[in-house]
């Protein structure tokens, strides 16, 4: 029922036009709920017969728009611009849930009203907002909305967790999987969708590294299959996120989870987050494609993987580079490198981080020369040469590789023969008389010939090429050359980088747990698990050797001829000459006069930190 004009709305008022907001939620909402749009659209009869003229009163709808963000919602946007310019004299709406169930939106639209003197009309009750009690009263109003519209959320996500508990699926299966019934998934009819994600996984098991299976599938190739909302079946490239998703999705195992992200509380943009398997619902739903024993051992593989992190390959001729770490601190050692002479690097690993960040003591350092001497030996001596068992088994891998990519292509082009001929009998079928009809079914019979000449076309520029096949001969010449695996390591031809990355594939962490004068204690954990304690004799350097010869009464150029005799070498790569043994010697006894009188032994458990430069 109209009333008279009420007194909040004045001439001021009447000079600015009125607006009428109009919402619902969902697209059904705006197809189906013609009775509350027009409901809403009603609202502006209020500003007719309280003197708004028809050319006065504006109208902004968002149909098909959720209350609860701001993106997406054009009309809205457009209706706060216009009132923050004081262009608006008031804002009619069915209620406040109509024009947001956000708060922090709500509290934006007060802001600017009360900014410019704009009302707010809701189902025809005039709120001044300057007014402490229609503010307050509007408040509550959007209080309810939001507390409403949060209820309705809880509710349909316990109904949700409800059914997954009883294995009754309630979300969209990943790639692979089809829906069979509602709330059931099937392994994906298409072979080749089977194939291809059988080859991801096998691939996995086989190198165990999310970037070597990514190069293996783009070596041959492949594609990996994506199915939209609407069910088409769409080929992708594979990338590194796919690729994770396949691996870590525990449907592939048979199992169907929820609860594996949750939207951050409070946060604006929605984002989510992933929460702990222990919040998980994962029940046994489907057939999987592997077993849970192996999808769990991806998962503990895929970790391993990612922790502990080591430092890139690098360059230099350091082996040890990225993998070393202080027993002392637990923190990473720094590769040290001088090239004073070119050919003669010198290698030094040091722990500095804690020196670094924290301006605490050194650790300690070592020569990178012996440490990567002793990994080297450490690592041959694990690996066993290859047999013809191993050679053979490896050529016929590649082999199947080769057949199962050639059943691939062969796939793919009999879909698309079999997409021609449905094309074609549909076009032939079809009544000329029904031009529309036919029209359109000839183009979908000329877009399926066309997507067979481009998979033609793909294959014949792709070229898969077999694999080489290896004569009796060739095999036992490689098992020949594979017994020598010293004289492989350090052949002229096996690049320093080529060592880093074949220790890395065997060695996950070397761990420097004890450093003496004159050994090293080193904890070698491999990959798969096993650990090994080595310990490392550290050569005695140049100046040790000095000052045990000069307490002995050699005098500097005898000590000097013999150094270079034993091979030693002063860092800066020249040989050693009696200049420098004497000014080595009177640096030890410098520094033993500023100990108090203190004579070094000579074997460098005194005064080791000093002649560690040297």
């Amino acid at each position: 029922m109209m009333t008279q004009r009420p007194p909040q709305i004045t001439q001021d008022h009447l000079g600015r036009p009125a607006a009428t907001y109009i919402r619902v939620s969902t697209g059904p909402q705006a197809r189906d709920s013609t009775g509350s749009i027009a409901h809403q659209r009603d609202q502006q009869a209020y500003a007719f017969h309280w003197g708004w003229g028809a050319d006065q009163v504006e109208a902004y709808e968002d149909l098909g728009q959720s209350g609860t963000r701001t993106d997406g919602r054009v009309a809205f946007q457009r209706l706060l611009t216009r009132v923050a310019a004081g262009h608006v004299g008031a804002v009619f709406c069915a209620n406040t849930a109509r024009l947001t169930r956000a708060p922090r939106d709500f509290e934006t639209l007060v802001a600017l009203c009360r900014l410019h003197r704009t009302l707010l009309v809701v189902e025809g009750n005039v709120l001044d907002l300057n007014d402490p009690a229609s503010r307050l009263l509007a408040r509550l109003q959007a209080g309810v909305a939001a507390y409403e519209n949060d209820l309705r959320t809880r509710t349909l996500v316990a109904s949700k967790y409800a059914k997954a508990r009883l294995g009754h699926a309630v979300s969209r299966p990943p790639g692979g999987f089809v829906v069979s019934t509602k709330g059931q998934w099937v392994k994906d009819p298409d072979h080749a969708v089977q194939q291809a994600i059988e080859q991801v996984l096998g691939l996995f098991r086989q190198l165990g590294s999310v970037p070597q299976v990514l190069r293996a599938l783009v070596r041959a190739k492949a594609m990996l299959p994506v199915r939209t909302s609407a069910g088409e079946l769409r080929w992708v490239r594979p990338c590194m996120a796919r690729l994770h998703m396949m691996l870590r999705h525990p449907a592939y195992a048979g199992y169907y989870t929820l609860g594996r992200r949750q939207v951050i509380p409070g946060d604006p943009d929605g984002r989510v987050r992933w929460t702990p398997q222990s919040e998980w619902i994962m029940v046994p739903h489907h057939e999987g494609y592997i077993t849970p024993a192996e999808w769990r051992a991806n998962q503990e593989r895929l970790r391993g993987n990612r922790v502990p992190t080591t430092q890139p390959v690098g360059r230099g001729t350091a082996l040890c580079h990225g993998l070393l770490w202080c027993g002392r601190c637990n923190r990473p050692m720094y590769t040290r490198l001088r090239n004073l002479v070119r050919g003669n690097e010198e290698i030094r690993y040091a722990c500095l981080a804690a020196y670094q960040q924290h301006g605490e003591p050194r650790c300690w350092s070592i020569d990178g020369r012996t440490l990567d001497r002793a990994m080297a030996a450490a690592l041959l001596g694990r690996l066993q040469p290859a047999d013809f068992t191993a050679v053979l088994a490896a050529g016929r891998e590649l082999n199947q590789q080769y057949e199962a990519a050639c059943r691939r292509r062969a796939q793919e082009l009999e879909d698309a023969d079999d997409a021609v001929n449905l094309a074609k009998r549909r076009y032939t079928c079809v009544d000329p008389a029904n031009r529309r009809l036919a029209a359109t079914l000839e183009r979908h019979y000329e877009q399926a010939l066309q997507r067979r000449e481009e998979i033609e076309l793909r294959h014949r520029e792709e070229g898969l090429s077999p694999p080489l096949t290896l004569t009796p001969e060739e095999v036992s010449a490689i098992c020949r050359e594979a017994q020598d695996l010293p004289g492989l390591w350090s052949a002229p031809t096996t690049t320093p980088q080529d060592r880093r990355e074949l220790l890395r594939l065997f060695v996950q962490r070397i761990r420097l747990v004890a450093v003496s004068a004159r050994d090293v204690t080193v904890e070698i954990a491999w990959v798969g698990g096993a650990t090994s304690t080595h310990c490392v004799a550290r050569p005695k350097k140049g100046a040790l050797v000095a000052l045990e010869l000069r307490t002995q009464g050699w005098r500097p150029a005898a000590i000097a001829a013999e150094l270079n005799r034993r091979g030693f070498i002063r860092s800066c790569g020249k040989p050693f000459t009696a200049r420098d043994v004497h000014h080595y010697c009177w640096q030890a006894a410098h520094r033993a006069r500023k100990r108090g009188g203190k004579r070094p032994r000579g074997d460098g458990t005194e005064d080791n930190a000093m002649l560690a430069e040297w």
